[in-house]
């Protein structure tokens, strides 16, 4: 499958993706969190952008700056996630 086509899939389906959510959005996921958690965690976990820590950072290695400022970015988070 050549790239133009796959962008143009990929382009479709989220359109598609989005007119549904427009529909059923509030409602599923609400069902999905009530019926199939592990599902509903894994989608919140897939969308839920990471901190801004560098990889392979140990907390060890990290300066007292550098772990407040990562506790900082997972406090947001949680709040974010109500």
């Amino acid at each position: 499958m050549s790239g133009r086509v796959r962008a143009g899939l990929a382009q479709d389906f989220a359109a598609a993706l989005a007119a549904d959510f427009a529909e059923h959005g509030p409602a599923a996921i609400a069902e999905l969190r009530t019926n199939k958690l592990d599902v509903y965690l894994r989608l919140v976990a897939a969308i839920t952008p990471e901190p801004d820590v560098p990889q392979g950072t140990r907390l060890s290695d990290m300066s007292d700056e550098d772990l407040a400022h990562t506790i900082a970015l997972l406090d947001e988070w949680k709040a974010a996630q109500g």
